[in-house]
């Protein structure tokens, strides 16, 4: 019973870093993408 109790827990935790581990890196890529596209303007 402990052991499923803690076997639940850690997946709970992996599930939970892998999806904001997810959503940092969509973010990361939108900001890149954003500072790109003001470079260019400002070469232009």
């Amino acid at each position: 019973m402990l052991r499923r109790i803690i076997l639940s827990l850690f997946l709970l935790s992996f599930a939970a870093s892998v999806a904001a581990c997810g959503d940092t890196w969509r973010g990361m890529r939108e900001d890149t993408s954003e500072n790109l596209d003001k470079a260019s303007d400002a070469v232009k």
